[in-house]
């Protein structure tokens, strides 16, 4: 056996938290995690619990080391046991104090990241059924996120340790590099930012600045929101139609505005890096948080206006999501020790909730807080009321200016649900005011009363949803995507619908009953009389010609949701979802066949055309065929919007379609063509990589997987004509920034005799379809149709 399971090089993150691990005073990557044990503890099984949780995670295995090497690596270590500490405290009082106590002593002594024993995990008893479980660890190994998936191992360890370890492993940091060397993409600034050179948002005097050179002390301050201002807040978003995230970003970049004198701030905020293809990503345990730039203009606009920009511009900095802050930093002109962000603000949303279980439960998580930044912000949504924490370097901010912080924050957060104006909340902000008064909302709108279960199905959907949309009550009258909901959480439920309470639904029928009382008398009701159609109404609403959006590989709709619901005003919007879904119909042998089917339901809604179809990945080639069958057949009028993807085979070209596979590697390998030899090796290695973790399926999972493949099968047996057709092709800056996807646009000028209308909306690939940037890609569609159609 080999010394050790793995060495792999370090992220970009993780080597800027090395860099602070190495030259400050006080490292602040250490995290103390914590939580607590409800119940009779068995300590000999939640020592096996543990190891088993360690045995089934690199992240919890693994040191870095620096010394001694060209570059820092980061290596995994074969299982072992890590002993746990048990101790117990006489006086339940005096637990705050000896939490305290064993915080300052970690601090003091450091933690060595080459070292394997210096991770210490204590389980301080209060009473037989009271356990504070006090976990001191390293940020550079382990984000919020990742602790939460942690815990849930531990609890389900604990009650079936033999199951657990049956298939526990997650997958691993070194998948996620592997993923990121083959899919490594430049840093794209976002549309409003091209060209433009920001100014640092000075907050602190530049004589405080100097003085705090190589120190790094950091103190915190807390600030309780009340559920009742909380919920205010909440209320206040949804009719803004912004998320609670944008509405407390916004509020600290007003924040910063008044104290910096700036009417133009940046700051940073935090993503959890997992927003990407790479499969299992979300599953992953590791560092994954990244930091972003945030720019908040005052311009001259109302409230609800300027948050409604804010927000697409909060959304476009994503897109920088997977790249390293000093990356980051150098694309937008900064070099040396120059730096853009002196200020963060994390929005906490970690996917946790109490876990409840035969012998005992885990709850009151707290991930731990740490920050590099001079001044950070944590906002912590809790069930009731939030709480704001500031974080502060001593040497930058002095006490009472760091209460006086949070005192401006709530300033800030009334003027906001006041509906004033934001040169006046600006104003009313600044190191010099006096403290501000608490925050009033007696006047707010609040109507938070769930709406609880009144029948078995409803209860037990309930439970299905809440376990999967990970909160801990949902009201039946609830709309599913207005919760936050996902395609992978919807099919989640399904699959859960259909092997605890032996229903088998199609998941797009979650866009016509989208809370849990609509759903439960759909499937009281004898839902499997309700015959198969491809079609799926997305929106029935508008005057003009409807648009039928053709699935991509995935089979299912749901991307296509909140395009529909934008353009519902303009036109009613159709999904077309694939054969084969419910397990009973065929699946189509070709493309042509496929385009016949899904022509035959379209035209039974518009007979006398026009036809308006989008395609996008997959179904490029699904319109492509429409368009040929509707002009030589039917003499219709047909138009094609293709969305961010070009023709052939995956990752291929037309003039491939003919050759045999070694045949098409050669090609490719000789036109040099290395980024294509990535992107299909990478499919391949996923492919296999999901075939080692997959668990027991559902049927409707497995209808799902054997429609994805018989996809792709007859795709990949597409014949591509050539045809005069205007395409309309819509690019993401993404695409149009990366030399590799200019294929796109000469192939299909080559099949369509240079007819190419070509339009480039903000975003990447994988989020066009979603808020706030589908409403850009909204109005492109919008605008095209209405050139082409008179």
């Amino acid at each position: 056996m080999s010394k050790f399971e793995a060495i792999i090089p370090l992220s970009g993150l993780q080597e800027t938290l090395l860099v602070h691990h190495q030259i400050a005073e006080h490292d602040q990557g250490q995290l103390h995690v914590q939580f607590v044990i409800e119940g009779r503890l068995d300590k000999t099984r939640l020592q096996m619990a543990w190891d088993a949780v360690v045995a089934g995670t690199p992240a919890l295995r693994t040191t870095i080391h620096w010394e001694k090497t060209d570059k820092p690596v980061q290596i995994v270590h074969h299982p072992r046991t890590m002993p746990l500490l048990f101790l117990d405290v006489e006086d339940p009082e005096q637990l705050t104090d000896k939490i305290a106590e064993l915080e300052a002593k970690d601090v003091s002594q450091g933690y060595e990241l080459s070292k394997r024993d210096v991770e210490t995990v204590r389980v301080i008893s209060a009473s037989e059924v009271n356990h504070i479980v006090h976990w001191h660890c390293h940020h550079i190994l382990l984000d919020g996120w990742s602790t939460a998936h942690i815990l849930r191992d531990l609890h389900t360890a604990y009650h079936d340790v033999k199951s657990y370890s049956a298939g526990s492993r997650r997958p691993a940091m070194r998948d996620y590099l592997l993923w990121r060397k083959l899919h490594r993409e430049s840093y794209i600034l976002p549309r409003e930012l091209d060209g433009l050179v920001l100014k640092t948002t000075r907050l602190f005097g530049r004589d405080r600045v100097r003085e705090s050179a190589g120190q790094t002390v950091i103190s915190q301050v807390n600030l309780k929101i009340d559920q009742s201002t909380s919920e205010a807040i909440a209320d206040v978003a949804r009719k803004m139609a912004v998320s609670v995230n944008t509405l407390y970003q916004a509020s600290w970049s007003l924040l910063l505005m008044g104290w910096s004198g700036q009417d133009e701030v940046v700051h940073g905020t935090t993503v959890s890096g997992r927003d990407i293809a790479m499969p299992g990503i979300t599953d992953l345990v590791g560092m994954l948080t990244n930091v972003v730039p945030v720019i908040a203009r005052s311009q001259d606009e109302n409230m609800s206006n300027w948050l409604e920009v804010y927000q697409a511009s909060l959304s476009e900095t994503m897109a920088a999501g997977q790249t390293p802050l000093p990356d980051q930093q150098r694309a937008w002109g900064r070099t040396g020790k120059e730096l853009l962000l002196q200020s963060l603000f994390t929005y906490e949303n970690f996917p946790w909730q109490d876990l409840s279980g035969r012998d005992i439960a885990i709850r009151d998580f707290q991930g731990g807080l740490t920050s590099t930044f001079p001044l950070t912000g944590i906002l912590a949504p809790r069930d009731e009321a939030h709480e704001l924490k500031i974080l502060y370097d001593t040497h930058f901010i002095p006490a009472n200016e760091a209460k006086q912080l949070c005192s401006d924050y709530l300033s800030v957060l009334q003027g906001v649900l006041s509906g004033a104006q934001k040169e006046y909340i600006i104003s009313n902000v600044s190191p010099r005011k006096s403290p501000a008064p608490a925050v009033s909302t007696t006047n707010a709108p609040i109507d938070r009363q769930i709406v609880l279960p009144e029948s078995k199905m409803e209860l037990d959907l309930a439970h299905i949803w809440a376990r999967v949309l990970q909160r801990p009550r949902i009201s039946v009258d609830a709309d599913f995507f207005s919760l936050g909901g996902t395609s992978l959480q919807a099919l989640r439920i399904f699959t859960a619908i259909e092997s605890e309470l032996g229903h088998k639904i199609l998941p797009a029928k979650l866009l016509e009953y989208r809370s849990i009382r609509a759903l439960a008398n759909f499937i009281t009701r004898d839902s499997s009389a309700e015959s198969w159609s491809a079609v799926v109404p997305l929106s029935i609403q508008g005057e003009g010609a409807p648009l039928f959006c053709i699935h991509a590989g995935g089979a299912h709709v749901f991307a296509y949701r909140e395009l529909a619901e934008i353009m519902s005003d303009e036109r009613p919007v159709y999904g077309i979802q694939s054969y084969g879904l419910d397990g009973t119909s065929m699946h189509n042998q070709s493309i042509d066949s496929m385009a016949r089917a899904y022509l035959r339901e379209i035209l039974t809604i518009v007979p006398e055309g026009p036809i308006l179809v989008l395609g996008y990945c997959f179904s490029s080639a699904i319109v492509y065929e429409m368009a040929r069958i509707v002009r030589e057949e039917y003499g219709l009028e047909i138009h094609i919007i293709v969305v961010d993807s070009g023709p052939g085979i995956t990752f291929g070209r037309p003039d491939e379609q003919k050759q045999s596979k070694i045949s098409k590697w050669i090609s490719i390998i000789r036109r040099g063509e290395w980024l294509r030899v990535r992107d299909m090796l990478l499919v391949k290695w996923f492919a296999l990589r999901g075939k080692l973790f997959s668990q027991v399926e559902s049927q409707q999972m497995k209808d799902f997987r054997r429609t994805e493949a018989a996809l792709e099968i007859v795709y990949n047996k597409y014949d591509w004509p050539q045809q005069d057709l205007d395409i309309h092709l819509i690019r993401s800056r993404e695409f149009a920034q990366r030399s590799d996807k200019d294929l796109h646009v000469s192939e299909w000028k080559s099949l369509s005799g240079d007819r190419v209308d070509l339009h480039v909306v903000p975003g990447r690939h994988v989020n066009l379809f979603k808020a706030p940037l589908v409403a850009r890609l909204a109005e492109t569609i919008s605008s095209i149709l209405a050139q082409q159609i008179r």
